[in-house]
């Protein structure tokens, strides 16, 4: 099977489609690494803190993308991804001069830089190490959607809408109350495992139809029924004034623009940014009004006029005046300001080094095997965010009442810090990182973009730019569920097909 383009109305193999989206990127590295290079040079010359510690983050992270550019058999840049979101959740509190810093020495900062450039290091070892020489067999057969298999553009079309739509009506009629009847006659864990379903159908929606607007294969009336889907989805999910539930919908869709288009969805990334950013400022001022004991008030959808306009009414107030924050400290929080990994990455650091807190040598990974357990089969299943409890009590963080009402974030690289401490806590995150992402890269590149194997490894991908606040019981566990209950939803809809008949043109 041949890596070259297909004939015109033919789906791409995620190789084909890796090719066309390596080939711009290769000529905009340079671009990229200028730009990088000249902060740091305006760091060091007008002597801001942290410049080495910021070169050392850039070096590292530089080295996936280039090792993924020089591939001549590329899969789709998931180890690219990997680099992208560690540069940003790494480096922009530096960039950002972020006041979590402050606490720390400019030896702990460069120690820490240096953890990330170790977990680079490994990322690309483990990365090659699970990219062996030789081909592997090409599959015979894959699964399709029966509404996405054809070669006409409005069958993926139809998918896409179709797929993004049914999440959209479950958030409306969960936020109306109207399916509280439901839920309490099915057993314990009926509304997750349905929120998953609708969670990953979203994901997958908005991959497809990222991926038709950016290729140019969707009408203008679909496109703007998509975009009209993506406003309500967003407001039906900040009503709960949790933000973040709007992140898999954005990341995949950033995804999906970016495969089809072959270049950064900047317009799409910007507009989403400034929204969340302006909601963000004033959401503290809102859970101080809407949320007792982290419980928040149902709010209907015919109240969403008078609700939004008083929410952008405090976002406004804490714009003009960021020092009178009301009942929060936290008010008037920057959405730059999550982008943090690196404070969590200097706690585990500070506590390990300098308060001589014990590590945990591996047990937080060993809560994983139990937490893949259907909660629908065993009740009173520990939390999946039974690793980030451990480790926030162990390390003083938060007493154990506390996780109750809300989790501190930590991430996978300080995750590993506090297991196995410095070096080996990189060692181990870094190379079982890149050997994962390195498998996934090589077993989906025949399959056609269309095929059910596509997208889960899209799925996957949305899953890993998330996972950065998330310690790996939390991401494998997610993972999982959204693998099952995508199964469940779609093979009803899904056909076996060869591979030869799918990527090789009509007779």
């Amino acid at each position: 099977m041949s890596a070259a383009s297909p004939a015109p109305g033919t789906p791409l193999s995620c190789e084909q489609l890796a090719r066309l989206v390596q080939a711009p990127l290769r000529k905009r590295l340079g671009l990229v690494v200028g730009i990088l290079v000249s902060e740091i040079l305006l760091l060091i010359l007008f002597e801001l803190p942290h410049a080495d510690a910021l070169a050392f983050i850039v070096a590292g992270c530089g080295l996936p993308l280039v090792l993924w550019l020089r591939q001549r058999d590329p899969g789709l840049p998931l180890l690219v991804l990997v680099a992208l979101q560690t540069l940003a959740v790494f480096g922009t509190p530096i960039l950002m001069r972020n006041p979590n810093l402050n606490g720390y020495s400019a030896e702990d900062i460069f120690s820490a830089a240096s953890e990330i450039l170790y977990f680079c290091l490994a990322l690309c070892l483990g990365w090659i190490f699970a990219r062996p020489g030789g081909h592997r067999r090409p599959p015979r057969f894959c699964w399709i959607l029966k509404f996405i298999r054809a070669e006409k553009p409005e069958t993926m079309q139809r998918g896409a809408l179709l797929l993004t739509t049914a999440p959209a009506l479950f958030l409306l009629c969960n936020n109306e109350g109207w399916l509280d009847v439901v839920f309490n006659v099915l057993p314990n864990g009926g509304f997750s495992l349905a929120r998953t379903l609708f969670d990953a159908a979203l994901v997958a929606g908005c991959l497809i139809g990222g991926y038709a607007i950016g290729s140019g294969t969707m009408s203008g009336r679909a496109r703007a029924y998509f975009w009209f889907l993506q406003v309500a989805i967003v407001l039906l999910n900040s009503a709960s004034i949790l933000l973040s539930t709007n992140a898999g919908m954005i990341a995949s869709t950033t995804l999906g623009l970016f495969l089809g288009a072959r270049r950064p969805p900047w317009i799409y990334i910007a507009v989403m940014l400034t929204a969340l950013s302006i909601l963000n400022l004033g959401k503290f001022e809102m859970r101080s009004r809407y949320w007792s004991e982290y419980t928040q008030t149902r709010i209907s959808v015919v109240q969403f006029p008078s609700y939004y306009a008083e929410w952008l009414r405090h976002s406004a107030d804490l714009a003009g005046s960021p020092s009178s924050s009301g009942h929060h400290p936290e008010a008037g929080q920057r959405l730059t300001d999550r982008l943090d990994n690196l404070q969590n990455l200097l706690f585990a650091q500070e506590a390990i080094e300098h308060r001589n807190v014990p590590l945990l040598e591996g047990a937080t990974y060993s809560l994983i095997p139990p937490l893949l357990i259907p909660r629908i089969f065993w009740p009173n299943k520990p939390r999946s965010h039974e690793g980030q409890v451990l480790l926030n009590v162990h390390f003083g963080r938060q007493r154990l009442e506390d996780t109750f009402s809300a989790y501190i974030a930590w991430g996978l690289l300080a995750e590993a810090y506090a297991n196995f401490g410095a070096l080996l806590g990189a060692l181990f995150c870094g190379c079982t990182l890149g050997f994962a992402v390195g498998h996934l890269e090589r077993w989906v590149k025949p399959y056609p973009i269309t095929s059910l194997q596509a997208f889960f490894f899209l799925i996957v991908s949305v899953n890993l730019l998330l996972s950065f606040e998330m310690v790996a019981s939390v991401w494998i566990t997610s993972v999982f569920q959204m693998l099952i209950a995508f199964i469940v939803g779609v093979v009803p809809f899904a056909e076996k097909q060869r591979i030869e008949s799918v990527l090789s043109p009509s007779p």
